[in-house]
């Protein structure tokens, strides 16, 4: 198995983990990677022993994937001690006699709880082991600890191979060691029998074999006296990482960005010379701060696609391989403007501009993938976007009998917007709130989340979409038929849960006081998980409707909400305690639809007993649960009536 040094020293520096572990609090100190404790470079000066480990999580923000028969092999793990007083480094374990043991601790180690895993020994000389269940990691060490003379040694060098048996599993990994007081001595709250030496970087696993290192010593004290599995080795440039530009308009993720002038950042072995390129041209040189972190601002950049790499320069002049390269599309040209073409319903005389429809559908043209934002005068009343051919359609809400002046911009998937439209004039009879809104019609905009551009098997976060807006703090992901999991109405679908944050989503919607609508959506576990961390509430005007804990297949929910007779505001969003692991409920096909209409004489009605209204808002939000789209009510339409006449009679006999 091939071994890098740069490899090794990427490992042990700022910056260069790949990935996050979860279930595990960002506030620990190791959360991001490598950690060195103050003071513990070398033992405690009566301490004898020292263990060498690794450790195996789910990385952060990866789709979920379950496969109850993938395995992690482990092979060549050994410690090495490093004595004062000759220089030397010492083999203390040894994988060949030294047989692996472990468990499936708690993510967060909480209480050092822990549950069996099962080891297996290959012909290799290779350990195996299950991969990380939820919640757990895999935490793994030579079974015999390494002695050494009190006061002798002054750092440790653990070294591992690991690989996964499933290319689907995103793991992440990393090896650390623990000084421990004497070779027998037990485990002590606190870890003042075993004190940790520090862990190196998280690395992503895969199917290939892939050397793992850490060193409790300086990089510069490493460099000079490399442990014998390193000796001989080339000593490489550590290669840089380039990883994010800004700004990202438009869709954040997608690559595609209206600004000309972009800063672009990265990391590098701390204090090493960067030069970035644009393809084969160099565009400049920065340099990489204590931490290893670099940024590089650009001079103005044509429209196009460009191609960033950046290679990283030692002391001595050497280069390393280029980084991975970032691909930016630059896209600074506005889209042309939206086109209105019809209204309908066109009562009346077809052509005059006129109708007695107080909720119309709006149809149009635009540039395909581009968002559409439609406005009432000076007032938007909605957001759609194109299809692949450019067409686009929204309906209104209620409108008021009057003539409306609609118009619409464009703004294209890097966030150029379009100047307006010509003006489609409209002229209501009859409308305003005494007329409902139309039966049947879905009032949500993008109901089932397929305006917004998602990669196929790949997932995407989004501040906004067409329609719909992240709660404070929050992000909406959308899937697109990812990890086995199809959308039940197109092909893009939603996870609460955005990299361990507490998510949700909202949509403002128009409707007519007193009105009943029908509120359903469909939902399902994320696969592999429950509703103990898969739960969602739905809200109403900011009050819960219901929390819904979906089961590990598709289901549709029902629930019953009031019209107050403004806008009112649709909210779902995961249960509060849920956002640590970055794993949520999916959900697709939320739709509201008008029940019957209310007449002109019920609505006089009610605003003459507003206290009945009250009183029917209690009883609005009643659910149900559709299995595999069938139908079984927890509450019939006939007891809700019943229970709202009795309302409606006490309402009466206490006024």
């Amino acid at each position: 198995m091939a071994i890098s040094v740069s490899d090794i020293i990427a490992q042990n520096t700022i910056g260069y983990s790949e990935g996050k572990p979860v279930g595990v609090p960002a506030s620990y100190a190791w959360y991001n990677g490598l950690y060195r404790p103050i003071g513990y470079s070398g033992p405690p000066s009566d301490f004898t022993s020292v263990t060498g480990w690794g450790q195996v999580y789910q990385k952060a923000g990866a789709p979920a994937y379950s496969n109850p028969n993938a395995t992690i092999d482990v092979a060549n793990a050994k410690t090495y001690v490093h004595l004062k007083a000759t220089g030397e480094w010492v083999l203390v374990q040894n994988q060949a006699n030294n047989q692996i043991a472990g468990a499936h601790f708690v993510a967060d180690f909480s209480g050092n709880s822990a549950i069996a895993m099962k080891i297996g020994s290959q012909a290799a000389g290779s350990a195996t082991m299950a991969a990380p269940p939820t919640g757990y990691n895999d935490h793994f060490w030579p079974s015999a600890r390494g002695i050494y003379a009190a006061g002798a040694v002054d750092a440790v060098y653990v070294q591992m191979d690991m690989k996964v048996s499933d290319p689907n599993l995103q793991l992440i990994a990393n090896v650390g060691a623990d000084w421990w007081r004497t070779p027998s001595v037990g485990y002590a709250n606190g870890m003042t029998n075993n004190p940790g030496a520090g862990m190196s970087n998280w690395v992503e696993l895969s199917t290939q074999w892939t050397t793992l290192g850490f060193y409790s010593s300086t990089t510069s004290q490493f460099q000079a006296d490399l442990p014998p599995p390193l000796e001989g080795v080339v000593t490489e440039v550590p290669k840089p990482t380039i990883t994010l530009f800004s700004a990202d308009s438009g869709v954040v993720g997608d690559g595609i960005t209206n600004a000309s002038v972009l800063k672009l950042t990265g990391t590098a072995q701390a204090g090493l010379a960067v030069n970035v390129f644009d393809g084969s041209q160099l565009l400049g040189t920065t340099k990489a701060d204590a931490s290893g972190a670099w940024t590089f601002t650009t001079a103005q950049l044509t429209s196009t696609s460009h191609s960033f790499t950046a290679k990283a320069i030692s002391a001595s002049g050497n280069t390393s391989t280029a980084s991975t390269t970032l691909t930016v599309q630059v896209d600074t040209i506005a889209p042309t403007a939206p086109k209105l073409l019809s209204f309908s319903p066109d009562t009346g005389v077809v052509g005059d501009g006129k109708t007695d429809a107080a909720v119309i559908k709006l149809t149009g043209t635009a540039e395909a993938g581009s968002a559409v934002k439609v406005f009432d005068g000076a007032t938007q009343i909605g957001t759609v976007r194109t299809d692949s051919q450019g067409s686009w359609s929204l309906v209104t809400g209620p409108l008021s009998t009057a003539t409306h002046t609609f118009s619409a911009t464009a703004t294209d998937v890097a966030g150029n917007s379009s100047t307006a439209s010509s003006p489609l004039n409209v002229r209501v009879d009859g409308g305003g709130t005494s007329t409902p809104p139309v039966t049947g019609e879905n009032l949500l905009v993008n109901g089932s989340f397929e305006a917004s551009a998602v990669k196929s098997s790949w997932f995407a976060g989004f501040s906004t979409i067409p329609g719909w807006s992240a709660v404070r703090g929050g992000t909406i992901e959308l899937w697109n038929n990812l990890n086995g999991v199809k959308a039940t109405n197109g092909v893009n679908f939603g996870e609460l849960d955005y990299l361990g944050a507490d998510d949700g989503l909202y949509q403002n919607v128009l409707t007519i006081q007193g009105q009943s609508y029908d509120l359903s959506l469909d939902a399902r576990s994320r696969p592999g998980f429950t509703g103990a961390t898969c739960s969602m509430e739905i809200l109403w005007n900011d009050t819960v409707v219901a929390r819904v804990p979906p089961g590990n297949s598709w289901q549709t929910y029902n629930f019953t909400v009031t019209g107050t007779g403004g806008s009112d505001r649709l909210t779902i969003r995961e249960v509060a305690g849920q956002g640590g692991d970055g794993l949520g409920a999916l959900y697709d096909n939320v739709s509201l639809v008008a029940k019957q209409p209310i007449t002109s004489a019920s609505q006089a009605s009610l605003a003459q007993a507003s206290r009945a209204v009250d009183l029917i808002n209690q009883y609005s939000a009643t659910s149900a649960v559709n299995s595999d789209y069938g139908t079984s009510p927890l509450a019939s339409a006939a007891d809700s009536l019943t229970t709202l006449s009795q309302t409606l009679a006490q309402s009466q006999q206490h006024t």
